[in-house]
């Protein structure tokens, strides 16, 4: 196994993000304008499909949820905590499969979990409940919005979106222009993260061997510290890619690319290690 021939898996790993923004947008549900609490199928599709970018209804989106039992007066901070909460179903990559939901008001007893239905098994504290107005996101779901927020998103982009010149709101292929430059600069201060890392860890461990008195090739030191380079530059797109607020199916394409990246940049590592050990042994026997 050569670098070359790893080097392949980096650049689609990177390219299957970008590639696949447009195509993941266009599998979002369509529906505008229009609020129905009646079934927990319609409870959930007013919720989603009024945060669309092409259909961005937050008063609608904000209806099947159980504000009163909760004690949430105000709707500008009914309409955010929506906003919030299907943003964390994003960020987390949990895909609700509305169509599986019951699309009757009268939902037998074997399909409910202790009377809710649960929108995402990975997050059972979000589920709808029956109510006087129909299918509601419960209040105990409402509760915990604020602390499944604050564990999803390290930095609240909200505010700064909202004050971006409308060009950069703009849409190109599904994809609003602030996000696409968002995931340039990601990439490149990416790429200068893992330039700085391979150089500091050459830098260290020449000092190291020196010192030592030890021999070694420099060539295949560079090799090895190229893939901890590598992992540095996946941790900081783990880190930025939460920030861009991409759909739920663009943010599992760009977490398991992640994965991808960090699982070959650690079997290279692996590789050259046993490559650098040798050579150090090999050159102390000379």
């Amino acid at each position: 196994m050569t670098t070359t021939k790893l080097r392949p898996l980096y650049t689609w790993a990177l390219a299957l993000v970008l590639a696949s923004a447009s195509a993941a947008t266009a599998q979002e549900i369509d529906l505008s304008g229009r609020s129905d609490c009646s079934t927990p199928k319609r409870a959930a599709l007013t919720w989603l499909a009024n945060l669309q970018d092409d259909a961005n209804h937050p008063a609608q989106a904000a209806e099947c949820f159980d504000w009163d039992s909760a004690g949430v007066d105000s709707a500008s901070v009914q309409q955010r905590q929506a906003r919030h909460l299907k943003a964390v179903f994003d960020q987390r990559g949990l895909y609700i499969d509305v169509d599986g939901l019951p699309d009757v008001t009268e939902v037998p007893d074997e399909e409910l979990d202790e009377g809710r239905i649960v929108l995402a098994r990975r997050l059972p504290a979000v589920y709808l409940e029956a109510s006087d107005a129909g299918w509601v996101i419960s209040a105990d779901s409402i509760r915990q919005i604020d602390r499944l927020y604050d564990e999803t998103f390290d930095v609240d982009v909200e505010g700064f979106v909202d004050a971006l010149p409308e060009w950069a709101k703009a849409q190109v292929l599904g994809v609003a222009i602030w996000q696409l430059l968002g995931l340039l600069v990601a990439l490149m201060l990416g790429i200068v993260v893992r330039v700085l890392v391979s150089r500091f860890l050459m830098s260290w461990v020449t000092r190291f061997l020196r010192k030592q008195n030890q021999k070694w090739d420099q060539k295949i030191l560079r090799k090895t510290a190229n893939p901890l380079g590598t992992i540095a530059m996946v941790a900081v797109l783990w880190w930025m890619l939460p920030l861009f607020r991409f759909s739920v199916r663009v943010n599992q394409i760009g977490t398991i690319a992640l994965r991808v990246m960090a699982a070959t940049a650690v079997v290279l590592l692996l590789y050259r290690l046993v490559d650098f050990g040798a050579d150090i042994f090999a050159k102390r026997a000379e």
